[in-house]
C-alpha cells in the first residue's frame, strides 16, 4: 500500500509513504519532468531527474542521476 501527501494545493508537490517503510519519496512536478528524491530522517539516499521525451506517451522519458542518463522506450531501458 502506498500513501500520497499532496504538499500544496496546486499539486506540484507531493510525498509518497510506501507501506512500512520509513523512507520517503518526494516528488516535485514540472511540466515536462519529475525531480524525485527518497529521504530517510532527513538525509537523501537516492535522487533523479525523469523527464518526458514525449507529450503523449509517458512510457517513454529519460532519466538522470547524478552524471548518468537513461533512457526508456515503451517503460524499457534501450540506452545507458
Amino acid at each position: 500500500m502506498i500513501k500520497t501527501k499532496k504538499t500544496k494545493k496546486n499539486n506540484k508537490n507531493t510525498i509518497v509513504h510506501k507501506y512500512k517503510s520509513k523512507a520517503k519519496y518526494y516528488i516535485k512536478i514540472k511540466k515536462d519532468s519529475l525531480n524525485v528524491e527518497l529521504k530517510l530522517n532527513g538525509q537523501i539516499l537516492y535522487q533523479f531527474t525523469a523527464t518526458k521525451l514525449d507529450k503523449i506517451d509517458l512510457t517513454s522519458f529519460s532519466r538522470k542521476l547524478k552524471t548518468h542518463s537513461y533512457i526508456y522506450k515503451n517503460g524499457n531501458l534501450i540506452i545507458k
